[in-house]
C-alpha cells in the first residue's frame, strides 16, 4: 500500500513539475511577442515625417499604419490564373479610389447643393412598390445592398474574378482612406493626397506583378500530390515487321 501511495506522489509531483515547465514556456513565448509588439509600435511612432507637406506626409502614415497595402496585395496575388485579372482588379481600384474622392470633393463644393422645389415644377408620386422587394428580412437586405454596391463598383467588361477580389479589397481600403482625406482642410494637400495616392498604387501594382512573374511556377498538386505532365505520343513507333514475338 506505501508503495502505491509512495509511486502515486511520484507521479502527482511530475506532473506538477511539467504543468510549471509548460506555463513558465508559455509565459516566456507571451513575453517575446508582447516584446516584438511593442518594439514595432515604437518603430512606427518614431518615424519622422519627411515628405515636406501634409498631403504627403498623411498619405505616407495611411500606408504605413493601416492593412491597405496587405489588403490589395493579398487580393491582386491570389488572381495568379491570368494577366486580365489582375489588370480588372487594378483597373476597378484605381477607378474607384478617384471615384470615392471625388465625391467627397463634389460634397464639398461651396453652397447649398440640395434640390429645391418650386411651385411651377411638377412631384411625380408613383404609388406601390415599383420594382423593390418589400418585406425583406435584414440579412437579405444586407445582401441586397452589398449586390447593389459591387454593382455601382463594377466597370463593364472587365474580368468578373477581378471586380470580385478588388470589391473585397476596396471594402478594408474605403472606411480608412475616407478618414485620412477628412483629416486635410487645404485643397492644396489634398491635391497632393489624390496625386500621390493614385502614383504610389499604380506603383505597388507593378511591383507585385513583377514579383509574380518572378516567382517560379510549382506543378500543380491534387490532394498533395504533384500531377505529373502526361507523356507525348509515341509517334513513328510501329510493330516491329513480322509482328510482335511470342512467348509461348
Amino acid at each position: 500500500m506505501q508503495d502505491k501511495e509512495k509511486a502515486l506522489r511520484s507521479y502527482i509531483r511530475k506532473a506538477i513539475k511539467i504543468v510549471k515547465e509548460r506555463k513558465k514556456r508559455k509565459k516566456i513565448t507571451e513575453e517575446h511577442k508582447l516584446r516584438s509588439i511593442v518594439r514595432n509600435m515604437i518603430l512606427e511612432t518614431s518615424k519622422v515625417p519627411k515628405w515636406g507637406t501634409y498631403g504627403k506626409n498623411n498619405l505616407d502614415l495611411m500606408l504605413l499604419n493601416s492593412n491597405i497595402l496587405n489588403a490589395l496585395e493579398t487580393g491582386y496575388k491570389s488572381l495568379e490564373t491570368t494577366r486580365r485579372q489582375r489588370d480588372s482588379f487594378k483597373t476597378h481600384v484605381l477607378h474607384n479610389v478617384k471615384k470615392t474622392l471625388n465625391l467627397e470633393r463634389a460634397k464639398e463644393i461651396e453652397g447649398d447643393q440640395s434640390i429645391e422645389l418650386t411651385e411651377d415644377e411638377d412631384i411625380n408620386i408613383t404609388v406601390g412598390g415599383g420594382e423593390e422587394l418589400m418585406g425583406l428580412s435584414p440579412d437579405e437586405e444586407k445582401v441586397k445592398g452589398e449586390d447593389k454596391e459591387k454593382e455601382e463598383f463594377k466597370i463593364e467588361g472587365e474580368d468578373f474574378s477581378g471586380v470580385n477580389e478588388a470589391y473585397d479589397a476596396f471594402k478594408v481600403m474605403r472606411p480608412i482612406l475616407l478618414t485620412f482625406w477628412k483629416k486635410m482642410d487645404l485643397d492644396e494637400d489634398r491635391d497632393i493626397f489624390y496625386d500621390n495616392l493614385v502614383e504610389q498604387l499604380s506603383l505597388y501594382f507593378d511591383k507585385w506583378e513583377g514579383e509574380l512573374e518572378s516567382e517560379p511556377k510549382e506543378p500543380a498538386k491534387i490532394g498533395g500530390s504533384p500531377v505529373e505532365p502526361p507523356l507525348p505520343p509515341m509517334s513513328g513507333i510501329g510493330e516491329p515487321p513480322g509482328g510482335l514475338p511470342s512467348y509461348e
